[in-house]
């Protein structure tokens, strides 16, 4: 429903958090065909999201924001969550490929500490990749 409705009303779509690429791509078929039926011009933007923490610490991190973040969804939804943050730069860099390869116009990268340090080494695991227009 929530595709449809933005398919209907919005520029696009977000893929949810605690999400696979597989439903991003569901969810970006669902959506090409709805703005399809609802004659829309042009084509729908797409996002993903994924919360990221580097560095020695950043497991621990991540576990301590997201749990604390999201504790409200039930330790199992939050344990699946934390699990998927990103926590080394290999992995950052094959998440934004896939999303990439799946379809998505941007990604959101959020990050699970409030070190400033974290940007640095975002901008030090991407320091390879080239920018895509």
């Amino acid at each position: 429903r929530a595709i449809e409705r933005a398919a209907r009303l919005a520029d696009g779509w977000t893929l949810g958090v605690g999400s696979t690429v597989e439903q991003f791509r569901e969810g970006l078929a669902i959506l090409r065909d709805a703005w399809a039926e609802h004659r829309r011009d042009g084509r729908p933007r797409t996002l993903a999201m994924g919360y990221f923490a580097l560095g020695p610490d950043g497991r621990a991190a991540a576990e301590h924001d997201l749990h604390h973040y999201y504790g409200w969804l039930g330790p199992g939804i939050t344990a699946g969550i934390a699990a998927d943050a990103l926590t080394d730069p290999a992995a950052v860099v094959h998440w934004l490929g896939v999303y990439a390869e799946a379809g998505a116009d941007e990604v959101h990268l959020v990050p699970c500490s409030s070190e400033l340090m974290q940007v640095d080494l975002l901008a030090e695991a991407l320091s390879g990749l080239r920018a895509v227009a």
